[in-house]
C-alpha cells in the first residue's frame, strides 16, 4: 500500500484473513463469498478492515466497485471497501474505490471442495468525506501488488 506493507501501518501489527460464504434466502442460487481482512494494532485492537464481497466461486479477473449491490446481484463486479476504527466499536474513516483507476480482483484458484481461494488484487481508494479519524492514511491509498490466500471458514451454526 503506497510503497509499504499494510501491516506496517502500526508497530507490531498483525492481520487476519477469513473467507465466508454468503447465501441469501431470497436468492438461493446466488452463492457468493466474502473475503475479510482485519488489521490489528499491537494492543490487539481492530484498526482497519479491507473487505471484498460478492466474490463468485470461479477463477477470473473481476472489476471492483464500492457501490453496494442488490442482494441478488450476480454480476461480475466485486464490492471492495476499506474502513478504519476509532477504538473497538466506533467507526472511523471510510475509503471507496476510485472508479477511473485500474482496479481488479484476480482469482487464480478457487477450489470449492476444499474451500481454498488464491489470487491477487490491485485497487486505489479515496477518502469518503468527512475525515472522522486521526490521519493515519493519506486521502488516496494504492494497493499495487495485493495477494491473498484463504480457506473457507465453516458455518458456525450449520443447518
Amino acid at each position: 500500500m503506497n510503497n509499504r506493507s499494510w501491516e506496517n501501518t502500526y508497530s507490531n501489527a498483525y492481520h487476519t484473513l477469513k473467507l465466508f460464504s454468503s447465501k441469501n434466502d431470497a436468492c438461493p442460487s446466488a452463492v457468493r463469498y466474502i473475503l475479510d481482512n482485519v488489521l490489528y494494532d499491537e494492543r490487539m485492537v481492530w484498526q482497519e478492515q479491507l473487505m471484498f464481497t460478492n466474490i463468485p466461486p470461479q477463477p477470473g479477473r473481476y472489476a471492483l466497485t464500492s457501490e453496494i449491490l442488490n442482494e441478488c446481484d450476480t454480476s461480475n463486479r466485486i464490492v471492495c471497501l476499506l474502513f478504519s476504527q476509532m477504538e473497538l466499536d466506533v467507526g472511523g474513516d471510510s475509503f471507496i474505490i476510485l472508479e477511473n483507476e485500474e482496479n481488479y480482483f484476480d482469482i487464480q484458484e478457487f477450489n470449492t471442495k476444499t474451500g481454498e481461494i488464491k489470487g491477487q488484487f490491485k485497487c486505489t481508494f479515496v477518502l469518503k468525506p468527512p475525515r472522522l479519524f486521526k490521519k493515519v492514511f493519506p486521502d488516496t491509498l494504492r494497493f499495487t501488488e495485493g495477494q491473498y490466500y484463504a480457506k473457507l471458514v465453516p458455518p458456525r451454526f450449520p443447518k
